[in-house]
């Protein structure tokens, strides 16, 4: 009986585990682009995004045959912008070494579909080029007449010495 209830306990565990945030957070974010760095290739975004009086962000990025990029942010929004952490993950290509990096961020929203983003990460005795962090992201507008519950969007980024271009959708939950 008891190894029984072990088999039913492990795979409710591992789907509470993966299916938890899809509870938490208000928007779902996939993606696609391209990486423009050391090595350029086509890039998938998968990740969760919540934005209210307090912004969070989670998404992992799979750059095609180089590696991971996991981001996070922890933005709160004073007036019309956020300010918070965030924490970047790189395993990529070549060394296949996790590096991990933190640093603040500011976030500006210019206008109901446009944001951008600026930030930096510690580092010591790193160029300036590999310590920045922004990003552009447009959103676009909804056709005249139709309520969108998704939000399609654009965005231009650079990320500690590459520059990215993706085209995502946000879906609600």
């Amino acid at each position: 009986m008891q190894k029984a209830c072990r088999r039913a306990v492990l795979p409710i565990g591992v789907s509470l585990l993966i299916f938890w945030p899809t509870f938490v957070f208000s928007w779902f974010n996939i993606g696609l682009g391209y990486y423009f760095g050391d090595q350029n290739n086509f890039l998938l975004r998968v990740g969760y995004e919540q934005a209210d009086s307090v912004a969070f962000s989670l998404n992992g990025e799979y750059v095609i045959n180089n590696g991971w990029v996991l981001s996070s942010k922890l933005a709160f929004k004073v007036s019309n912008f956020r300010v918070g952490p965030f924490v970047y993950l790189t395993f990529m290509q070549p060394g296949n070494e996790p590096k991990f990096s933190f640093g603040g961020l500011l976030e500006v929203l210019l206008s109901q579909h446009l944001e951008a983003t600026v930030g930096m990460i510690y580092g010591e005795d790193t160029p300036i080029g590999k310590l920045l962090f922004a990003s552009l992201r447009f959103y676009a507008p909804e056709p005249p007449g139709m309520k969108m519950t998704d939000k399609l969007y654009f965005e231009l980024g650079y990320r500690m010495g590459a520059f990215v271009l993706s085209v995502g959708l946000l879906e609600p939950w």
